[in-house]
This record gives structure tokens, C-alpha cells and sequence, in this order.
């Protein structure tokens, strides 16, 4: 710091005050100095910008808390994980996202041109526990062995043709996943488990099959539970659920 003598601070005051201010001492905003400027009321907040100089134009526009921390980056909302359904939940400047839950139980699938002369083959099969995480229309889905919950728990490839192996992201084709959010987690996931299948990404996914997973949901079709000893493993992450989710949404 420099220390300045009274005659110094009267001519810096001086000469702060000659320039014009972007906000006057009675408040109003000079348009002629800003560009935009962000106004606060309780819990709302507008983004008022100038559209045109000649002859003055402004426009509006109201922005979520969330938004404006991602803008800023001043924040990473994170909920931590929850004992619920919802696992858990969160915000990034890359966008909100959300885990799901899903206990092992079974689905009705269809998987395109895998039935006979090929025809499209409806097959209740048992799936094991499944992690289900969204960010925008990415989606991501890992196969655990055992419940309940554990962010530490291995994380395996779920026996499921559209889920790259690597690691776990889904392959929408031509349906259109919602945006994700805790809300809308349910939906996408039942957008997925009820789309056809085609006979993409089912290379090793089963120790029994590895060539083809879904010569695996054949064979289980109408058991009581998956053979979690069939499952294989993630390896493109560190094989945990937690790892696999902070470094796929970057946290």
C-alpha cells in the first residue's frame, strides 16, 4: 500500500468524482456507462440490459439463485448422499443432476430383432440394483451386487445392450431423454427401461455370455433374481459408485 499525504487523497477524491458515474447518488443507473446490471429483491433477482443505445432500450430477464451461482461459478450445489430414492442431487455450471435408485426387481423388456425371423422379443427378466444419474439429457446408469446403498459399493456393468461399457453412459438413439432433474428422474428412467433394445453395446457384460448380454437375459428370463456372479466390472473409473459419479460429472 501506498500511504498518500491529505493534498493526494483531495485530488484522487477529485478525480474520482470529475469521471461519470455508471449509478448516480440517487440511484439511477446511467446507461451510458453500463451495459447491464443485476437488481436484487429479496429472493428474486433481474438481469435489466441495455438493447440499443439510440434510442435507449432495455430488456429484462429474471434468473433462479442457481442460475446466477453457476453463472459466477460461486457455487457447487451438492446435496450429499440421502438415505431416499433420490440418492442425491446437485448443480454445476454444467448443469443440475440427480441420482436415482433402483432396487433389483424385474422389467418387461423388448429388444428389436432378437425373436424369431426377426422379430422383436418381449422378455420379463431380473435386474440387479441399479444407479440411474442424469445431467441435462446425459445419463448414466452403473449395476451394483448387493443392497441397500453403499456410495462405496463396486461399481459393475449393468446386463443391458444401449449402456456404453466404458463407462456407463447411455445411448439415447433416437428417443429423447427429459432434462434432468430429481423430478424427472423417474420419467427418463422409464423412457429407457421401456424403449426397445437394439443389439448395440453388449459385448462384455456377462461372464456367462460375453460376446452377447442379451443370450443372458434370455436365459434369465423368468428367474427370481440376476446372478449378481455374472456381473462384470467398470474399469474405466475407479471402480466405486462415488468415484464413478464425481468423475463422470466432472465434480
Amino acid at each position: 500500500m501506498f500511504d498518500l499525504t491529505p493534498e493526494q487523497h483531495h485530488d484522487l477524491h477529485a478525480a474520482i468524482l470529475s469521471q461519470t458515474p455508471a449509478i448516480g447518488p440517487d440511484g439511477t443507473l446511467n446507461w451510458e456507462q453500463l451495459d447491464g446490471a443485476i437488481l436484487l429483491h429479496r429472493d428474486h433477482y433481474l438481469y435489466q440490459y441495455r438493447v440499443s443505445r439510440g434510442p435507449l432500450r432495455l430488456g429484462y430477464k429474471y434468473l433462479s439463485p442457481q442460475t446466477l451461482a453457476r453463472a459466477f461459478h460461486l457455487d457447487t450445489l451438492d446435496s450429499g448422499w440421502m438415505p431416499d430414492r433420490i440418492l442425491r442431487t446437485g448443480s454445476t455450471s454444467a448443469g443440475d443432476w440427480a441420482v436415482l435408485w433402483i432396487p433389483r426387481q424385474k422389467h418387461c423388456l423388448t429388444i428389436a430383432g432378437a425373436g424369431p425371423d426377426g422379430t422383436d422379443l418381449t422378455l420379463t427378466v431380473p435386474l440387479p440394483a441399479l444407479v440411474w444419474v442424469g445431467r441435462n439429457q446425459d445419463y448414466w446408469l452403473w449395476a451394483v451386487s448387493n443392497p441397500p446403498f453403499d456410495p462405496k459399493s463396486q461399481a459393475l456393468k449393468p446386463p443391458l445392450p444401449n449402456v456404453y461399457g466404458h463407462n456407463g453412459k447411455i445411448c439415447w438413439g433416437a428417443n429423447v431423454p427429459p432434462i434432468a432433474t430429481a423430478q424427472s428422474l423417474p420419467q427418463a428412467w422409464h423412457t429407457f427401461i421401456t424403449s426397445p433394445f437394439s443389439g448395440h453395446e453388449v459385448y462384455g457384460k456377462s461372464g456367462q455370455y460375453p460376446k452377447n448380454v442379451i443370450r443372458q437375459l434370455k436365459a434369465v428370463a423368468g428367474r427370481r433374481t440376476y446372478p449378481v456372479s455374472d456381473l462384470q466390472p467398470l474399469r474405466s473409473y475407479d471402480n466405486t459408485i462415488d468415484r464413478c459419479l464425481t468423475q463422470a460429472l466432472d465434480l
